[in-house]
């Protein structure tokens, strides 16, 4: 396992390199980067340009993680059929979403459609779900969530749930007590 930080100084951009192209020969990977917002924050806010470059770099790994990946057995004249796919699925960990750049969730690094809908099964599989429930049509209305907005959203709705049916319950037995009093006309 490795770690990198944003306290690398100029070696973060090399780090970032490294670890992708490690992951990329070893696909399919998952590159986990807990506390992303310490290297990669909105740029904006940046000070130094080598900040910047970390969270650029970052980017640019991110994008190729759908590339063409050589094991590193594999002459470099091979042909790409002689290649596997290099699919590396890459999870930021933060506490603080507001500071990261908002260029990571930009369409193609976020889940697409059918992902959604996957996370979605995922988080609903043990869930009392009624009636015409359509995971398909929530994931087409929720483009740029991230799993853990998924998450949040499906928490949402179950609270949601759950206060209609206490409120709805409430009514049912203060109509029920209402009807029970015995009445003084």
């Amino acid at each position: 396992m490795e770690v990198i930080t944003g306290e690398d100084g100029g070696a973060s951009d090399e780090n970032i390199r490294e670890l992708f192209s490690k992951a990329y020969r070893t696909a399919p990977s998952i590159v986990f980067i807990d506390e992303i917002d310490a290297i990669a924050s909105k740029r904006e806010n940046l000070q130094r340009d080598m900040e910047r470059c970390t969270v650029t770099q970052l980017m640019t790994c991110m994008d190729e993680s759908h590339r063409i990946a050589k094991p590193d057995d594999t002459p470099k004249n091979a042909k790409t059929s002689e290649c596997k796919l290099g699919y590396v699925l890459v999870i930021g960990a933060t506490n603080r979403p507001d500071v990261v750049d908002p260029a990571l969730r930009r369409p193609g690094r976020v889940p697409d459609e059918n992902a959604r809908v996957q996370i979605l099964s995922v988080l609903t599989r043990n869930l009392k779900l009624e009636g015409a429930f359509d995971l398909v049509r929530i994931s087409r209305a929720t483009p740029g969530f991230v799993g853990a907005d998924l998450a949040a959203l499906v928490n949402k709705a179950g609270n949601l749930a759950m206060k209609r049916i206490i409120d709805g319950r409430k009514l049912e037995l203060s109509r029920e007590s209402t009807d029970t009093e015995p009445n003084e006309d």
